[in-house]
């Protein structure tokens, strides 16, 4: 059985482990919609966060912009060839844009030390342009589950 300390450093090593996370959501016509982004996740202030820059016009996040919830589900996963190797998450919870430019800031600085093709944006100013069409969102998870199935198969764990 994995203790709350070990589920703890499980999901640790998987948001260390992983570039990008696939986002779903369902629009006000019921319809869902997934769409995979890069992130950066970041524990501050008692809180789980995973950042990612998406454009407003991205169907994902109009769907979001037209509900007032703006709940969304969160998948992040390895790839393997054996089943019994499966290891990833299972999330739901909130997008909110981040407004502040110093949060901003700070955050695209962190974006540009995770990511080492941030810096083929910075020096090539078609994709600037294109950078700064991108909004700067946060990810709050509020229910969390692991899946590992080398621990347990068929069995999630509740972070």
């Amino acid at each position: 059985m994995i203790t709350g300390k070990e589920a703890e450093e499980i999901f640790e090593a998987i948001c260390a482990e992983h570039r990008a996370m696939t986002i779903a959501v369902v629009d006000a016509a019921g319809l869902p919609w997934s769409a995979p982004v890069y992130y950066l996740y970041q524990y501050r202030d008692n809180e789980k966060a995973f950042y990612f820059l998406s454009s407003p016009r991205s169907r994902h996040l109009e769907a979001l912009q037209k509900e007032a919830s703006l709940q969304a589900s969160v998948a992040i996963y390895n790839e393997p060839e054996a089943y019994e190797e499966i290891r990833g998450l299972q999330m739901s919870g909130i997008i909110e844009e981040i407004s502040s430019l110093q949060e901003r800031a700070k955050l695209l600085l962190a974006f540009g030390k995770r990511f080492s093709f941030f810096d083929k944006f910075l020096a090539q100013p078609v994709l600037i342009k294109e950078l700064e069409k991108n909004k700067l969102y946060r990810f709050i998870p509020q229910s969390i589950f692991i899946v590992h199935n080398e621990v347990s198969f068929g069995q999630r764990i509740t972070l």
